[in-house]
């Protein structure tokens, strides 16, 4: 007799992997197949890694209904969504489906089927084949025979028949899968995995060595590993070690799942950051599946299910399905995801650049008035959240810093910049609050409204930005790491805009280890209120220590020290870790200063929640018309552009 539970939403807990082997080199130049089919939701959608050299193949499992643990949902939907998703494309003869509701035995997913159903498909591959095994159900982890540390333990998929007291006779190991996969030479190789487990229970009478939680923790870490992972390996999780993956009833699938199928089918072309071009990018995918299924998580939930991304080595971006939609075809916005405009500033006419450097408070403040009358805007704005922002000129400084004996590599070499165009930039960092109001949840360590968020991820940061320029009508966005850099030192060339020495007094941080002093400081040991320090001569809190801030560029070493100034420098169009600035509370000083550079690289991982990370904003400036009226002073007899105020700035001494 089966052990149910009411069919209610499950959470998943563990994991949706999914893992592509592919080689990597001459993905974006694979022959794509001359024809195309229209799937049912009117996309026409032609696979740019087509399989027309070789054999394509997919087993697709769905457990809904098991003999011993906890029903689920939607497996099976997951299934046979993909299943119809893949029939839509040119493969169709070539994809297997088994789920709990077939009516034939040998098409439901037990240990024996499925196993036997995974060496027949693997069987007789050449180099030019392309692979897709994908499982939704429960998954588990068991210490191996005589372990003598129960870390040392081998993670298992649950067929419908999987018994707990017996893992490696009625489950499949996730090794088993591995080894298989890695023997195979297909060309590529896409594990899905959309495995949870979530209060299974035993039969009366039969005892296993089972705890839940680290049974649960110990399933979803396993595949967290890239270096368990075999070469030319790519794999996605749909939520963090220690989170759920959770089914919706809403969407009548799990979250991530839906988002998946989403994205193949192409909003993940025309939402967030998709460039509209008809292809679907790897980094597109990527971009729409984390931040989908991340709002929908907490929207319908309040929990987090964050989305990973791990490969084996570097990855370049490729294309990996075309989608060129239909005439009758419309797409409906996915819940919570905002369509935006691209971050770009409007063209302007070309603009002096100041050229002091360094410049002291009292010409900060100058160049700041200068720039507000030049664009018809105050120094400082607040936004409808109540962010305070304050306006950053354009203007040139030397970054980055090699000739101090306590700097790090990678802040050199010392390069010039040149700021063109002006910015509005957060005075605080974002907070609690404020992060709640936008995004629902707060995922902060140190919970009160008026402390700045933390525990946030690159892509929530990015996010929030998002949907405050659509609540707004105008662009939000993380900082560049040069804008970051040139309104942190406001105008100085010193370690801190306020000089060589930090031990805590000046900012908050680990002052019991002090920089350019001797003498101890404070050590508050969390973060505190944003305004608790005195800001720097642009008029911004907490640029050094309280939380290190998200900026918009990819980690990447600094080009060189050319005569010719770098004019906004945005980073590299792709890479793997994004740039972290500033430094946090519990920071030592020395990597509080100006120049300094770090990554989530080294706070543990791209997907690791840290309680000094945080972030504040930019909001770009627009364009405004020579005839605009003032909205505050009403209209002018005289209109003063942008250029006749830098002008001025230009006639004075030293520049």
């Amino acid at each position: 007799m089966r052990n149910r539970r009411s069919k209610q939403s499950s959470p998943r807990l563990g994991v949706l992997a999914l893992f592509v082997w592919a080689a990597i080199v001459g993905m974006t130049s694979s022959p794509a197949l001359s024809q195309s089919s229209s799937s049912a939701r009117g996309i026409e959608i032609e696979p740019v890694l087509s399989s027309e050299r070789g054999s394509f193949r997919a087993l697709l499992i769905g457990v809904n209904d098991y003999e011993q643990l906890n029903d689920l949902q939607f497996s099976e939907a997951d299934a046979t969504a993909l299943r119809d998703k893949l029939m839509a494309m040119p493969f169709g003869a070539s994809v297997q489906c088994l789920t709990t509701g077939a009516a034939a035995a040998d098409e439901r997913p037990t240990y024996r089927n499925i196993n036997e159903r995974l060496d027949a498909m693997l069987k007789g591959l050449d180099e030019d084949s392309v692979v897709i095994i994908a499982f939704s159900g429960h998954g588990a982890s068991f210490p191996r025979p005589n372990a003598k540390d129960a870390k040392d333990s081998e993670s298992f998929f649950c067929p419908m028949d999987a018994r707990l007291a017996d893992p490696y006779h009625t489950m499949i190991s996730r090794k088993s899968v591995y080894d298989r996969l890695e023997k195979c030479p297909a060309r590529f190789k896409l594990l899905l995995i959309d495995a949870c487990r979530d209060h299974q229970v035993a039969p009366p009478g039969e005892k296993t060595a089972f705890d839940e939680e680290a049974n649960a923790k110990g399933f979803a870490k396993s595949l967290s590993d890239p270096a368990a992972l075999p070469k030319a390996a790519v794999q996605v999780v749909s939520c963090m070690s220690g989170e759920r993956s959770y089914e919706d009833p809403g969407l009548k699938h799990g979250i991530f799942m839906n988002y998946v199928l989403e994205a193949l089918s192409g909003k993940a072309d025309t939402t967030f950051r998709g460039d509209r071009n008809g292809r679907v990018s790897y980094r597109e995918f990527k971009d729409y599946v984390y931040r989908a299924t991340s709002d929908r998580a907490w929207a319908k939930y309040s929990k987090a299910q964050t989305p990973q991304f791990y490969e084996h080595s570097e990855l370049s971006d490729f294309d990996v399905v075309r989608v060129t939609p239909s005439l009758d075809t419309h797409i409906d916005d996915p819940a919570t995801v905002p369509v935006l405009p691209p971050l770009v500033m409007p063209p302007q006419e070309a603009l002096p650049i100041p050229v002091a450097w360094p410049f002291d408070a009292a010409e900060a403040k100058r160049r700041q008035e200068a720039a507000a009358r030049a664009i018809g805007q105050p120094v400082e704005l607040t936004s409808s959240i109540g962010m305070k922002l304050r306006l950053i000129p354009p203007g040139k400084f030397s970054m980055g810093d090699s000739g101090s004996a306590h700097s790090f590599p990678s802040a050199a070499p010392v390069h010039q910049v040149q700021i063109t165009k002006p910015f509005y930039v957060g005075a605080y960092e974002v907070t609690q609050a404020q992060y709640q109001k936008i995004m629902g949840h707060n995922p902060s360590k140190f919970p009160n409204a008026s402390l700045p968020v933390e525990q946030v991820l690159w892509d929530e940061a990015t996010s929030f930005c998002q949907k405050v320029s659509k609540l707004e009508g105008c662009t939000y966005r993380l900082p560049t790491e040069a804008e970051w850099e040139y309104a942190c030192r406001a105008g100085t060339d010193t370690m801190f805009h306020f000089g060589n020495e930090l031990n805590g007094e000046q900012a908050n941080c680990d002052g019991r280890r002090p920089f350019g002093t001797e003498a101890d400081g404070p050590f508050p040991q969390s973060t505190v209120p944003g305004g608790t320090y005195a800001p720097n001569a642009f008029g911004l809190y907490d640029m050094h220590g309280n939380v290190s801030e998200w900026c918009s560029d990819f980690e990447s070493e600094y080009s060189g020290s050319g005569s010719k100034p770098a004019q906004d420098p945005t980073g590299p169009a792709f890479g793997k870790y994004h740039i972290l600035r500033g430094g946090g509370w519990s920071t030592r000083p020395r990597s509080c200063y100006s120049a300094c550079r770090s990554s989530q690289n080294y706070c543990l991982g791209a997907a690791s929640r840290i309680d000094f990370i945080g972030f504040r904003v930019v909001r770009e400036v627009s364009a405004r018309s020579k005839s605009a009226a003032s909205p505050q002073n009403g209209p002018r007899s005289k209109s003063i552009t942008f250029t006749d105020q830098m002008e001025a700035l230009g006639k004075v001494p030293g520049n």
